[in-house]
């Protein structure tokens, strides 16, 4: 068991252990050479009397998902992974290892680093793995300040199965896997208030584009369903709590 925290304050993130007596660095950016400005760095030739410093940039981490190991790579032996969204436009992937004793090299935790990232055409504030048990590869859905919803593999996250571009007019605020006997389906909000239904099954098909359900008056900013799947919770601007019945999506 482990707790991702972001750090606002500084950017940058830290996986608390179960006993929360440990902490382990994500480094989410590697070091940044700066110069003055009488040089450049880089492949320019600078003068030997240039002197030059290392300062560490970390964005800072909007939200983070996991994905277990899915049961079509059991016999690939995956490790568990985090998906990072972070303020620089990137999505980060980082893997577990299986056994928290494999971070400890002696007395030091080392910090994990990131295995793969990408770039999305605004700032990610939306994730959601949407694994099924019969799914070759499970899906990374992310939506972005732009209103944008890109739906990326987790396996790899340059490949990108489905775009949904200015699906909300502000920026998309959560993003989660809705899955029932009668429904399988990926509900998105966003600040402009619409709650928007993509259908699972006809990702990237224009004959099947994705649904506006209803529009809030005060935008939300997070939501949440049941345990029965039967009512939807919402928060807003107004700082009211909305409880909306479902009766057909």
């Amino acid at each position: 068991g482990a707790t991702v925290v972001g750090m606002s304050n500084i950017g940058g993130a830290k996986i608390f252990m179960g006993d929360m007596l440990h902490a382990v660095d994500l480094q989410l950016t590697a070091p940044t050479h700066h110069a003055h400005l009488d040089g450049q760095g880089g492949d320019i030739k600078v003068s030997d009397s240039l002197t030059t410093k290392f300062r560490r940039t970390d964005p800072i981490v909007n939200q983070c998902v996991s994905m277990l190991p899915f049961i079509g790579a059991a016999l690939k032996h995956h490790n568990r992974r985090i998906f990072l969204a972070c303020s620089d436009r990137r999505i980060r992937s980082m893997e577990l290892p299986k056994r928290a004793d494999a971070l400890w090299a002696g007395r030091i935790v080392r910090p994990l680093e990131c295995t793969q990232m990408c770039i999305e055409s605004g700032v990610p504030h939306a994730l959601e793995v949407l694994d099924h048990d019969m799914s070759l590869s499970p899906l990374l859905f992310v939506g972005t300040s732009d209103g944008c919803v890109s739906v990326r593999s987790c396996l790899d996250l340059h490949t990108v199965v489905a775009v949904y571009p200015h699906l909300h007019e502000g920026s998309v605020s959560c993003i989660q896997h809705v899955c029932t006997a009668n429904l399988d389906a990926v509900i998105t909000a966003g600040l402009d208030g619409k709650i928007c239904s993509i259908d699972s099954s006809s990702l990237g098909d224009r004959k099947k584009p994705p649904k506006i359900l209803f529009v809030q008056k005060f935008g939300v900013i997070d939501m949440d369903f049941s345990m029965n799947m039967h009512v939807l919770f919402t928060c807003d601007f107004s700082q009211t709590v909305r409880l909306w019945e479902i009766v057909r999506l």
